[in-house]
């Protein structure tokens, strides 16, 4: 399921696939790309696997090679770095190898082109700091490829390298720039719809995880097929991920945004990921909560018109009151809030103190609205509502009234 992730991002999901399309399109017209990406970037090698398929699609003759900045040693005899010397040595016949001479009047990109070294090559390059890919970079600007078969380069870092410039030949792409949060929710939608359960729950858990995933998916990913938000919440899940080191060898913390959840955990300060919680419950539970509303006056719209109507005995200051809200008389039925619905169940009537100004007749109506009330009142004041009250409503959903 986890490798069904991996492609159904990079292949189906909006942002990610035009990156990789993006990608395919400029060598297609014989540029050179910059990648600029996360350090979370969601399933890393699929992203190769996919450009790889992509290009062989386009062009089957172009051969992808990647080179890793870790594993490689890019200096010549004298200790110095110099890509030009690393190319020729490793993919250039010797009598080519040996034969440039700075005195032709050629710069090592010409001859490097001119003589077919890279031909029907792309070179990826991969884990290249600012300072390597500043020098892969000063390279390829003098590397003006004709034709996409006279070798191009991706040069991928985390760093930003804007202030090394972009000149013709060469594009630089961002990954951030393609990706937003609906990407991370098409994909958490798509991932849920596979999955059994009400359409509540999985719209509830793919709002909550693209909220707080954000642009992680592959977290994301892996917290809807492997948690239980019944049992805990997203935020809980995670603790306890990072607690177990499950899944958590994948990133190096110290390389992470301040922004990422993992960083956020870690941090203990986790009322970011408390308001993407929340942000998650007032998008999905609230509006329903509100339904239930409307449904509640339609139900009892004469005995709540009636009662708005009627005095109240306030016990508190020996008065007689009418309903109250937001700091003015309630004059219609339909602008009663949940709160309101609910304390008018506990009023009593100015005329006779043994009778309640609002009464729901029904025990289980009073309970599940005791819950709409508690679940109101805490996304009104922007706090997250405790799994328990979560899994309850949602298993009464909807409530017949």
């Amino acid at each position: 399921m986890l490798e069904d992730c991996a492609k159904l991002w990079w292949d189906d999901i909006t942002g990610p696939a035009t990156y990789v399309r993006m990608i395919v399109d400029n060598l297609a017209e014989a540029k050179s790309v910059i990648l600029i990406v996360p350090e979370d970037i969601p399933w890393h090698n699929q992203m190769y696997s996919s450009t790889s398929q992509a290009m062989r699609e386009y062009d089957p003759e172009l051969l992808l090679e990647f080179i890793d900045c870790q594993d490689e040693n890019f200096s010549d005899s004298t200790g110095k770095t110099n890509i030009p010397f690393y190319l020729l040595d490793h993919y250039a016949y010797p009598d080519v190898k040996n034969g440039y001479r700075q005195s032709s009047g050629q710069s090592i990109q010409q001859y490097l082109v001119s003589k077919k070294v890279l031909l029907n090559r792309i070179i990826w390059v991969t884990n290249a700091s600012a300072e390597q890919a500043s020098e892969w970079i000063q390279f390829c600007r003098e590397y003006r490829a004709k034709k996409r078969y006279d070798g191009l380069f991706v040069i991928e870092t985390t760093e930003s390298v804007f202030n090394y410039g972009v000149r013709a030949g060469s594009n630089m792409l961002n990954y951030n720039e393609f990706t937003t949060y609906y990407d991370t929710l098409l994909f958490n939608n798509i991932v849920c719809s596979k999955q059994t359960g009400s359409m509540e729950w999985l719209q509830y858990k793919a709002t909550a995880l693209a909220l707080i995933c954000n642009y992680d998916a592959e977290l994301s990913g892996y917290m809807l097929n492997m948690c239980d938000f019944k049992a805990q919440s997203p935020i809980d899940a995670l603790r306890n991920m990072i607690d177990d080191s499950l899944y958590t060898q994948r990133y190096d913390v110290s390389r992470l945004s301040k922004e990422h959840p993992i960083s956020v955990i870690c941090s203990n300060e986790i009322n970011p990921l408390n308001h993407a919680l929340w942000k998650a419950q007032l998008q999905v539970i609230f509006p329903m909560i509100e339904a239930e509303r409307i449904q509640i006056i339609e139900r009892y719209r004469d005995e709540i018109e009636e009662a708005v109507k009627t005095e109240y005995f306030d016990f508190n200051r020996y008065i007689n009151r009418y309903v109250t809200q937001y700091g003015e008389r309630l004059e219609s039925a339909f602008d009663a809030e949940v709160g309101t619905l609910y304390r008018m169940n506990h009023l009593r009537r100015a005329s006779d103190t043994s009778l309640y100004l609002f009464f729901l007749p029904n025990e289980d109506d009073r309970v599940h609205l005791a819950l709409l009330h508690d679940m109101r009142n805490s996304i009104a004041h922007v706090e997250p509502c405790s799994v328990e009250l979560v899994d309850q409503f949602f298993a009464q959903y909807p409530y017949k009234w």
